[in-house]
């Protein structure tokens, strides 16, 4: 069975891009528009990884961190990249004590996020994200 990836973003056209590389990459890929949606998917799958926005409603929304919480919660196993184009280091280091195991701007090339999605699959422990090898 292959793996199976959550990508989380409000931009459609984002996820569109995503689900079509990953599956074509040989993944399994679930989407949501929304961090309550990607939530109720949590709950009914295992995934490899969850990758996603921090900002859902604008510059100042923060419902990405809500997400890894809940993820931490209720998924702890589970690895979280944090995918966004609001960076700050006082977001990064967030999202990271949070539980975030790896920070990418968008945009991103494809092939950088799949390396680490890959890497993720050949790693028991995903420190490796943390240390900014692939950042």
């Amino acid at each position: 069975m292959p793996d199976r990836i959550l990508f989380v973003d409000d931009e459609a056209r984002l996820l569109n891009a995503l689900r079509d590389f990953f599956i074509d990459s040989g993944y399994e890929v679930d989407c949501a528009l929304t961090p309550e949606l990607a939530k109720l998917l949590i709950s009914d799958n295992s995934y490899l990884a969850v990758v996603s926005d921090i900002s859902f409603t604008g510059l100042e929304g923060r419902e990405g961190l809500e997400l890894i919480d809940h993820i931490q919660r209720h998924a702890a196993d589970t690895p979280v990249i944090v995918l966004t184009a609001h960076v700050s280091s006082e977001l990064e280091r967030e999202a990271k004590r949070r539980g975030a195991c790896g920070f990418l701007t968008k945009p991103t090339s494809l092939i950088e996020m799949e390396e680490m999605v890959r890497r993720l699959k050949e790693t028991p422990s995903p420190a490796w994200l943390n240390s900014g090898e692939l950042q």
